[in-house]
């Protein structure tokens, strides 16, 4: 009877047991087809980065009444949707973030297969690994997420840095340029109404000539100092000339003041600074989760090994007087 009540109450704790293994198997199961869609998005970045930027950075797509009059007689500041090349080259910063989304990818791939053999395997050691690697894949990606949200970080500080180098070596103010960086920055600059990186200073280092055809096929030169898709809306909609005057008068009040980073930044945090906060949210609570779990598989295995030990000696010390008294014997007997 005395067993039998034992065996009752053993019962619910084995069903516990069981399920926090099958949850926490599942949550690994889980984190790993999370890290197979990171890497599913940061292949599909890097391999197809021309229509990720045409489909979201082009003027003639996202506002072409704005630039409409520019193309229709004058020629345009903003080379036209035949001359974005297949493959975009606007500088290295551009594949950082998805190998970094691929690299995290392939990093939650990694300990999500050892974690699901870690669960199975119930191995006090691999299991104290795989806490202290969940552990830091929190804190790596808190880190990631707060460098991603935050201006000051030194991850916007480099990324600005490239940007500005590239808009001082490549950029062409030329109407007919076939660069990428210049088709795609004047794309950013007539869409988010900034000018420039930084702002319009980033312009000021020389002075530029700026080349455009009309459509009667004579071509004027003419020196500015800011790119005519630095200036306010009310001059681009009122046609070239007034665009033009603008660019030419070099009245600061005329042009637009805020740099295109900062812009591209705000909106970016305004459109998906939420989701990825729920995002990380999520994701942190999980992995915190297969850490208690963890723990508690951990001190489970513990606990039964102590048991387990416990049963032995017992075994043993109910052995000890049948080996050492002489008088208990066995003795065989006739039925």
């Amino acid at each position: 009877m005395e067993r039998t009540e034992k065996r009752k109450r053993h019962l619910p704790a084995m069903d516990f047991c069981r399920l926090r293994d099958a949850i926490l198997l599942g949550s690994t199961v889980v984190s790993f087809i999370s890290g197979a869609v990171l890497v599913a998005i940061g292949m599909y970045v890097i391999t197809n980065m021309s229509h990720v930027i045409e489909n979201n950075l082009d003027p003639v797509v996202k506002r072409s009444n704005l630039t409409r009059t520019l193309l229709a007689r004058y020629g345009s500041i903003v080379p036209n949707k035949d001359f974005i090349p297949m493959k975009v080259d606007i500088g290295p910063w551009l594949t950082w973030l998805p190998v970094r989304v691929l690299n995290m990818g392939i990093a939650v791939m990694s300990f999500s297969a050892f974690g699901m053999y870690v669960v199975t395997s119930r191995k006090p050691l691999q299991l104290y690994i795989l806490i202290v690697l969940l552990l830091a894949a929190v804190v790596g990606q808190l880190i990631f997420m707060v460098s991603m949200l935050d201006m000051r970080s030194q991850f916007h500080k480099r990324l600005r840095q490239s940007l500005t180098a590239s808009l001082k070596t490549r950029y062409e103010f030329g109407a007919e340029t076939h660069d990428t960086f210049t088709f795609i920055m004047n794309g950013v600059m007539l869409m988010g109404e900034c000018c420039g990186i930084n702002g319009p200073q980033d312009f000021t280092f020389r002075k530029h000539h700026f080349v455009h055809t009309s459509s009667s096929s004579l071509t004027h030169n003419a020196t500015v100092t800011f790119p005519l898709a630095c200036c306010h809306r009310r001059f681009i909609e009122k046609g070239f000339y007034r665009t033009l005057d603008c660019a030419l008068s070099w009245a600061r009040q005329a042009i637009n003041r805020e740099g295109c980073y900062k812009t591209v930044h705000a909106y970016m945090k305004d459109q998906f600074g939420s989701t990825i906060i729920w995002i990380y949210v999520a994701i942190t609570y999980v992995e915190l989760l297969q850490v208690l779990l963890c723990l508690c598989q951990a001190r489970e295995i513990k606990r039964e090994k102590s048991t387990w030990a416990a049963r032995l000696m017992d075994f043993r010390q109910d052995l000890k007087p049948m080996v050492n008294n002489p008088k208990l014997h066995l003795t065989e007997t006739d039925v």
